[in-house]
């Protein structure tokens, strides 16, 4: 078994999306008690984005089963694509799992709202990218992840694939179980077996 940790890690530098708060520390010490209270936007580092995310009433990590974000997940290799990625970029066997993950080698890359509709229409539970949002970095209607999250399809986003290789692997990730809340950091991992 080959466990593969497919997380950025988070610090103060962190990139974080336009007017989201970057990741703030402070350091409590209480005797021989260290402790840390943070202050950051749940979308930073490798982090899943919830149907919330797009509307209150929408469910949040507390709807879903932990089998959402545990399982079998292909890695298609879409790095050819350029910055919009469409469904003729994905070989037809990705359609076929539901989990997929998006081996970008472009930072601004995203899907396109027709492949986004696409992976709605298949039995799609969640959709990873290797780039911090599913839609292109020019994207001002968030045309993808409209349709994603409200089809019930969590986002995965910020996931370090460099290194691997397109085929079929089991994904961990799972989301801390907030209540009304859009988005959870995550530490995301595979197991190639």
């Amino acid at each position: 078994m080959n466990i593969i940790d497919i997380s950025m890690t988070v610090n103060r530098n962190t990139p974080v999306f336009k007017g989201d708060t970057p990741l703030c520390i402070d350091y409590l010490s209480f005797g021989q008690i260290n402790t840390s209270e943070i202050k950051v936007t749940p979308h930073v580092g490798t982090h899943i984005d919830l149907p919330y995310h797009f509307g209150h009433g929408l469910p949040g990590a507390q709807n879903y089963s932990i089998e959402t974000f545990v399982g079998s997940a292909y890695v298609a290799d879409v790095s050819q694509a350029g910055k919009l990625i469409n469904i003729r970029d994905l070989p037809a066997s990705a359609f076929n799992y539901q989990r997929i993950l998006l081996k970008t080698n472009h930072r601004e890359a995203g899907i396109s709202k027709e492949l986004a509709n696409e992976l709605a229409g298949h039995d799609v539970r969640l959709v990873g990218i290797s780039t911090a949002s599913i839609d292109p970095e020019v994207s001002i209607h968030f045309e993808a992840h409209h349709a994603l999250l409200s089809n019930g399809i969590c986002i995965l986003e910020n996931i370090c694939l460099q290194d691997i290789e397109a085929g079929l692997y089991e994904l961990h990730a799972v989301p801390l179980k907030w209540e009304e809340i859009e988005a959870s950091p995550v530490r995301a991992y595979l197991i190639k077996r």
